[in-house]
């Protein structure tokens, strides 16, 4: 339920009866008259543009309001006013409705009951109290009775008896303001690629979809937050490379040097602006002048190799039939930010961010990175080399390692065990039961290791042992860890697991794995946190 137009109907005269009922502190009643009775519509100092005003709903704005009603929603005073005002309506649900599940946040608040007739019944006493007590509406269009089957619109979520998912609407903000950035900063130009990396953007951008995240978080939303930042690649980028967006001090040129050579990676060529030329030195000196076919010079104990920086196009060239990325790093005063896509040949995307630096006795230099058409379409003709090559072997995958976090897979691995793993290079990759994946989770920086215990086409359920506790069953076979004692799961992971088995009436679908670790854990990243696993997000298994 909402009550219609809540802190620009607040009657002023109502809520100071109702706090000197509380008090006669004459220093506060005082303070108190004078923070009500200022009217902010008058004497205001406006900032931004004057014809959004007029775009405001005239029931929504204060400039409408009579003097004796209405309260600013931005002051924090407004915020303990409209609970102290409210806190009728509770003390009347509470003590003379009798309601028993109630709750309430500002002017949205949620009754429930078993009886259909009590709740129609509790509504318009509801409404009664409202208008004779408080001056104020019930809004009957956001107040609505429904089966708690079809969720509760509730605080930016949809809660389910099972499960939480968050508000379509806010979802849909999230994506649109992630369109606009995307449209602003990432252009496609012919063949290439560019994605401005402005640091004004790239905090506000990381602010507010760290802010929908945190939102996010409190509902199932791993599949969502997948989907954006499957969606949104930008929004990688901007994580990744933020600390190389602001210009540093530093004492040397040498340490300048080592903080981009030990940022970025090392098989790739750093072009590092010194004047007007590109340097290298020592161990990198030697082997970018071996690629690109530089001399090496030696001073003192210094070794260092270079080119003007109006050869820095040939290089590029040359860098790129070497299968390596280059970055640019440039000094100068004017900062100009962007990320750019420089594809090397027969390697996957990369993008690389492009900046200069600001004024300072050692100039700031930052990352800088350029390409051109004839680079692309060498890239692309790698790209069908690979995929042919890949489409006509029957083996189509390559060899890596992955580091071990934690004890769910002990006694198989050990915490910070490193382990082969066979990574996926096709969509013809497949999983089978017992089969330790390695998958990506949103906001972990390293992968997650599990193992498969249900493939498409298995049947499962949950069986509860005693309250708060359960086990789960697959294939009509209670689910055992490896020293064969049952898995129990929480009531979380319970509530988690039965959600699936109801939506997909206790069958694995096609594609998608229930995953856990070697023993009960009721804190891991597992079917029991996310539910299923879908094949896509799986990106190898371990040998």
């Amino acid at each position: 339920m909402d009550i219609k137009s809540f802190f620009v109907n607040i009657n002023k005269d109502i809520l100071k009866t109702i706090i000197r009922k509380k008090t006669d502190n004459k220093d506060i009643l005082w303070l108190l008259d004078v923070i009500l009775d200022n009217n902010c519509a008058q004497n205001y100092v406006l900032k931004g543009n004057p014809s959004l005003i007029k775009k405001i709903p005239p029931h929504k704005t204060l400039f409408n309001s009579p003097a004796n009603k209405g309260l600013p929603i931005g002051n924090l005073t407004s915020q303990f006013f409209a609970n102290v005002y409210l806190n009728e309506l509770d003390q009347f649900v509470k003590h003379k409705l009798k309601v028993s599940f109630y709750i309430r946040y500002v002017d949205d608040f949620v009754l429930l009951s078993k009886n259909k007739e009590d709740l129609i019944l509790w509504a318009k006493k509801i409404e009664s109290f409202l208008k004779e007590n408080l001056d104020l509406e019930l809004n009957w269009r956001k107040s609505k009775l429904r089966p708690i089957s079809d969720g509760i619109d509730f605080l930016g979520y949809i809660i389910r008896p099972n499960y939480v998912l968050v508000r379509r609407r806010v979802v849909n903000n999230c994506k649109s303001r992630l369109r606009d950035i995307q449209k602003r900063l990432s252009h496609l130009n012919n063949d290439d690629r560019t994605l401005e990396f402005v640091p004004s953007i790239v905090e506000k951008t990381r602010k507010s979809f760290s802010s929908y995240l945190s939102h996010f978080k409190h509902a199932n939303s791993y599949n969502l937050i997948n989907l954006i930042f499957d969606k949104f690649p930008f929004l990688n980028d901007y994580y990744k490379y933020f600390n190389l967006v602001l210009p540093h001090n530093f004492s040397s040129l040498k340490k300048q040097y080592e903080f981009f050579k030990n940022k970025l990676p090392s098989d790739d060529i750093i072009f590092f602006q010194v004047g007007c030329f590109y340097k290298f030195f020592n161990e990198e000196a030697i082997k970018v002048a071996k690629i690109l076919g530089l001399n090496i010079i030696k001073k003192e104990e210094e070794i260092f190799a270079g080119f003007p920086v109006r050869f820095e196009m040939k290089y590029i060239d040359i860098a790129i039939r070497n299968k390596c990325n280059v970055y640019i790093i440039n000094e100068g005063t004017y900062l100009v930010r962007s990320l750019k896509m420089v594809p090397a040949s027969g390697q996957d995307d990369r993008l690389i961010l492009s900046l200069t630096g600001f004024t300072h006795k050692l100039r700031p230099r930052l990352l800088t990175r350029k390409y051109s058409i004839h680079q692309f379409k060498q890239y692309i003709k790698s790209l069908t080399i690979i995929f042919l090559l890949f489409y006509l072997s029957s083996c189509s995958v390559y060899e890596d390692k992955v580091m071990i976090r934690g004890d769910s897979l002990y006694p198989m691995f050990k915490n910070e065990d490193q382990a082969k793993i066979i990574r996926k290079c096709d969509k013809g990759f497949k999983v089978s039961y017992g089969s330790v994946v390695v998958f990506n989770y949103p906001g972990r920086k390293v992968p997650v290791v599990k193992i498969v215990k249900a493939v498409g086409g298995d049947v499962f359920g949950i069986k509860e042992i005693e309250e708060g506790k359960c086990e789960l069953f697959i294939n009509n076979e209670i689910l055992k860890d490896l020293s064969q004692k049952p898995y129990i799961f929480s009531s979380q992971q319970c509530k988690m697991i039965k959600l699936y088995e109801n939506d997909f009436k206790g069958v694995v679908p096609s594609g998608f794995y229930l995953v856990f670790g070697a023993q009960s854990c009721a804190n891991c990243l597992d079917s029991g946190k996310f539910g299923f696993l879908s094949d896509d997000k799986i990106i190898g298994v371990l040998r």
